[in-house]
């Protein structure tokens, strides 16, 4: 297999990001460029320089047409999602080219030949009370670590900077979570995102994946209502109009850029061709 470059990778998420909007445009599903995607569209016009991803996010009705009918449209791409095996490692959606493979240093896929990847964020209503929302928030947080411990690979190469005590922690944790299976995560995590008791709610948030819940990042749902279009790497494609409410709510001054030492990759993977001549 030849391993595939991180430039190339951008050209080919970048690719797979039109056929995205092509079918959501075709179907009539609303989305978005989500965090840090977000950021580069409006500060770049493409990538952050150091990144290396592409996320999207849709409100949940929109979603759900997404998940049941993108398969097939696209003969190299796929999608995985627990709402379609719940068996599924990721409490979201994942769109991914199947000519390709990902491989990662810390996290065991589980079985699935997972390619370049566009993560796929549904938004939920959220409750009007704020410590209910909180203690939501939380709830979903630490199932989301738990199916991350679940993952980790002990034997990585990042494991042999660790110290003995780190080591055993992680194996004390990984035993703990053997008792939760991830179908029993994933319903835990889809409860609290489709409580139906917040369906009239004026709040809305990424529910599934809130890694900034200690923030309180929960939105007016009109913000998942307006969508406008903007570049990104030389195409255009779909933006909430209030994206600045938004970033300035998740990143504060998200216009200025962070210290040198923090411009860095988030993400630890290689990527490969399954095939190529």
């Amino acid at each position: 297999m030849k391993e595939i470059d991180i430039e190339e990778l951008k050209g080919i998420q970048v690719e797979m990001l039109v056929l995205i909007d092509e079918f959501c445009e075709r179907n009539n599903i609303n989305y978005s460029l989500s965090s840090g995607t977000l950021i580069g569209a409006v500060r770049h016009k493409g990538y952050i320089p150091w990144d290396d991803d592409i996320d999207i996010m849709m409100p949940r009705a929109d979603y759900d047409r997404f998940v049941i009918t993108f398969n097939g449209a696209f003969s190299h791409l796929s999608l995985l999602a627990p709402e379609l095996d719940m068996n599924y490692y990721a409490p979201y959606a994942n769109v991914y080219d199947n000519r390709t493979l990902l491989t990662e240093d810390n996290n065991d896929h589980r079985g699935l030949n997972i390619g370049i990847k566009i993560d796929v964020f549904p938004i939920d209503t959220v409750s009007t009370e704020a410590s209910e929302y909180a203690n939501d928030m939380r709830k979903v947080e630490k199932l989301n670590l738990m199916m991350h411990i679940k993952r980790l690979k002990i034997l990585s190469q990042s494991r042999k900077q660790m110290t003995f005590y780190e080591i055993v922690k992680i194996l004390i944790l990984k035993f703990f979570c053997i008792f939760f299976s991830y179908p029993f995560l994933q319903k835990k995590i889809k409860n609290i995102a489709l409580n139906q008791r917040y369906i009239d709610s004026e709040y809305v948030d990424n529910v599934v994946f809130n890694i900034y819940s200690k923030k309180c990042t929960r939105f007016n749902k009109s913000v998942m209502e307006h969508f406008i279009r903007m570049p990104f790497e030389n195409k255009d494609f779909s933006v909430i109009s209030d994206y600045d409410v938004v970033l300035r709510k998740m990143y504060g001054d998200y216009m200025k850029l962070p210290p040198e030492e923090q411009r860095i990759p988030h993400h630890n993977f290689k990527a490969y061709w399954n095939d190529r001549d």
